[in-house]
């Protein structure tokens, strides 16, 4: 598992004030009425049909001060005018947030904040063999090819390529963002369905090869799905395909053998 995240520039959003926990409740995907300061976790904001407005890794800094921590600045910006729009009479203020580097340690499988003396939080998750070899030069070591490649290599979805406005939340496997103990939340009926009969339509699955950004991917001249990142190190891809076709062994990309890892 993951013990560190990080990022070089973030965007968030705070969110203080009487009613910001309530707000928060009822609007994400997280148990945000459970949480104590220091809490935190990844979740989602998202439309009726489970499509999301985006994702953010949510910490509690108070009993009524939080900060959501995005990684695109369109999350950023569809998430805020999002809640704008849904902001009517609560008690609550949103500022926007920006910095350069931080740490967040995972802590009872939910990341903990630290904040080193400028404040500036932390955000990108990092497997432990390579927290372990960055060592004390962390911060000097991180760079986009660095956190794109961890989070492919992890099989990690991210907001515009695996998932977005067009695709659902469970078709590029984010269960882990809509924990079961959650009362009700936009798009909460379109999961339970989807999930009722089993498993949602498509899946995402890690693979390597030769593999192209937005190549389709076909078995016996049937296109089943389509590679939605490629690590900067060129080693791993993730790619959306047919729930069917998530086992499959190897995919053809005009000719290419594309071979499915089991990581």
């Amino acid at each position: 598992m993951p013990t560190l995240l990080f990022m070089q520039n973030w965007l968030g959003l705070e969110i203080i004030g009487k009613d910001a926990r309530d707000f928060l409740q009822r609007l994400t995907t997280l148990p945000v009425s459970k949480y104590s300061p220091g809490d935190g976790a990844r979740g989602l904001l998202l439309n009726p049909m489970a499509k999301a407005f985006g994702s953010f890794t949510l910490l509690c800094l108070a009993a009524q001060r939080f900060v959501l921590i995005f990684e695109t600045e369109e999350e950023f910006t569809r998430v805020k005018e999002e809640f704008e729009r849904l902001h009517f009479a609560e008690n609550l203020e949103m500022r926007a947030l920006g910095g350069e580097g931080g740490v967040l340690q995972e802590k009872k499988s939910l990341p903990s904040f630290v904040c080193e003396e400028n404040g500036n939080f932390f955000w990108r998750w990092f497997s432990d063999d390579r927290v372990a070899a960055f060592g004390k030069n962390l911060p000097a070591l991180l760079s986009f090819e660095d956190t794109e490649s961890e989070r492919i290599e992890l099989g990690e979805s991210k907001w515009g390529a695996e998932f977005g406005p067009e695709v659902n939340v469970l078709d590029a496997g984010l269960f882990d963002r809509l924990p079961g103990n959650k009362g009700c939340y936009p798009g909460q009926e379109v999961v339970e369905r989807s999930l009722s009969v089993g498993h949602p339509a498509r899946a995402m699955i890690q693979v390597k090869g030769d593999c192209e950004l937005g190549a389709a991917l076909s078995v016996d001249g049937k296109d089943v799905g389509k590679i939605t990142s490629v690590s900067p190190r060129g080693v791993y891809a993730l790619a959306i395909v047919q729930w069917k076709y998530r086992e499959e062994m190897s995919f053809d990309h005009q000719g290419r053998k594309i071979v499915r890892c089991h990581k």
